[in-house]
């Protein structure tokens, strides 16, 4: 080796070994594009360590495959994985610096399923650690048609970027012609020029994103188009921009700082959402309260707050899977003993409030239909008036701590009945990507999540354990959470109303 020849060790945490080699071969073909070159070896007979040379650079990489199979990890790397996990983990070996983190699907997540890994991009966020997410674009579904990405891991990304500062990008691959094909399309040749640069930086001992802006921007512009382009097929409508031109907010992602300890309230958004009392004569139009789909009574106060201009929906139907008679009979009597539990340690004030009856649930030739509001998420100017819906709806229980409250506030609701389902996928992704997406980082909006079916004893019981993923998100975004009867946890205090 010569003098002038820099060399630097890192390894790629993967999920799999088979991942994180995938990855690897992808870095040695932009590698061998700009005249570099690589070798592969297999440490132990099954540790890839690849060897990549370009200019007078040696960038040695090591795959370390299965997150479950290594101990200790790094503590970085620790932080992060207890937010979910995702597929790559780019770390500098020298410093245990995490450089980039990466999820990446092989089929187009569309339904609840496009939501189920944004609980892994608010995790690296919030972590403060640079994000892409690879997805296709484009799918075949199982009844031969093609589905479309989702807009929301788009959505999220840009409001992250613009309210933290950080990169949270969103790559597509594929086209119509050629779904869920890899080598179609510009994101995945896109992501690993970006980790390759990555690489070659940080060998040179210099800022990681440097001298990557241009790739960076061009990313952007992509997401951007992207939503242009769909959002309006699950939105009733898309407000207009207010983020920094994305130059100057590509230099802003391309330094670094101590994200974690940034003033989010200082930071702007992305899109600024509209209060009730603003939309325009053509959105009020699309506005107007449903009928329920199972009797719920702070749903259909949800429902009638539309009617009176204090809200609004903005999220296009809510769909309604009918679920199997034994396993609601099973859940039911799961959720109303865990309630009773609870109940016994207690105020007396709780108790019956909340009980589940098979009776209350609209029945359907396969099954019984468990969802309440046509809605999953309603837009309130003012949290006093959420406040007000639950007075009315409960009136047994006592709301007046929370009218002191002034801030616009978003209203998600889950109609899940399985026990602890709601602190699991898909819902923990959903509640971050809807969060974020209408400002809970940056414009303080109050977050309140309803589980109508759910027992507030599963909250209670968990609230300081650690290792519930589901809860940790739910400290950092939601405000409070109302359970079934309308017993709600502060979600900063741990304090049941």
């Amino acid at each position: 080796m010569s003098k002038s020849q820099k060399v630097a060790e890192f390894n790629l945490w993967a999920d799999s070994f088979h991942e994180g080699e995938w990855a690897c071969r992808n870095i040695a073909r932009e590698i061998e594009s700009q005249g570099g070159s690589f070798v592969v070896q297999y440490d132990q007979g099954f540790i890839p360590a690849f060897r990549f040379k370009i200019n007078n650079l040696e960038i040695r990489v090591h795959v370390y495959g299965n997150y479950g199979s290594w101990s200790p990890k790094p503590k970085a790397l620790e932080n992060l994985l207890s937010w979910g996990k995702p597929d790559l983990v780019l770390i500098n070996d020298s410093n245990d610096e995490i450089l980039i983190a990466v999820e990446e699907t092989a089929a187009t997540p569309t339904g609840n399923q496009a939501l189920q890994r944004c609980e892994r991009q608010f995790g690296s966020a919030i972590e403060g650690f640079p994000f892409w997410y690879l997805i296709s674009e484009f799918g075949l579904h199982s009844d031969g048609g093609v589905r479309r990405d989702s807009v929301w891991p788009s959505l999220m990304g840009l409001e992250i970027m613009t309210s933290l500062e950080i990169p949270s990008i969103v790559l597509h691959y594929s086209d119509l012609e050629n779904p869920e094909d890899y080598e179609s399309g510009k994101g995945m040749k896109s992501l690993f020029r970006i980790m390759m640069g990555v690489l070659i930086n940080s060998t040179n001992g210099v800022e990681p994103m440097r001298g990557l802006e241009e790739e960076l921007q061009s990313q952007i512009e992509e997401m951007t188009k992207f939503i242009d382009l769909t959002a309006t097929n699950s939105l009733y409508f898309l407000p207009e921009s207010e983020s920094t031109k994305k130059e100057d907010l590509t230099k802003k992602l391309c330094t670094t700082g101590d994200l974690r300890s940034s003033h989010r309230k200082d930071r702007e958004n992305y899109l600024n959402w509209p209060l009730a009392c603003e939309l325009t004569a053509l959105q009020q139009g699309e506005q107007s309260s449903r009928d329920l789909k199972k009797q719920d009574s702070f749903a259909r106060e949800l429902e009638k707050s539309i009617d009176k201009g204090q809200s609004y929906g903005i999220i296009r139907g809510s769909g309604s899977k009918p679920q199997k008679e034994d396993q609601m009979k099973t859940w039911i009597s799961q959720q109303n003993s865990i309630q009773m539990t609870w109940e016994k340690e207690v105020d007396s004030k709780y108790e019956e409030a909340f009980r589940l009856h098979l009776k209350d649930f609209p029945k359907s030739p396969t099954g019984y239909h468990v969802i309440t509001a046509p809605r999953i998420l309603y837009l309130f100017d003012d949290f006093s008036k959420v406040v007000n819906c639950l007075s009315r709806s409960f009136p047994d229980l006592n709301y007046k701590s929370l009218l002191k409250i002034d801030s616009p506030s978003l209203v998600y609701i889950s109609n899940s009945v399985k026990p602890g389902r709601i602190f699991g996928d898909p819902y923990t992704g959903q509640i971050a990507a809807y969060a974020t997406s209408f400002g809970a980082l940056s414009k303080g909006r109050k977050v309140i999540a309803y589980f109508p079916h759910q027992s507030v004893a599963q909250a209670v019981n968990n609230f300081d354990n650690p290792s519930n993923k589901g809860l940790r998100i739910m400290k950092e975004l939601t405000d409070y959470l109302v359970f079934g009867g309308g017993i709600t946890l502060d979600m900063k205090t741990g304090e049941v109303l």
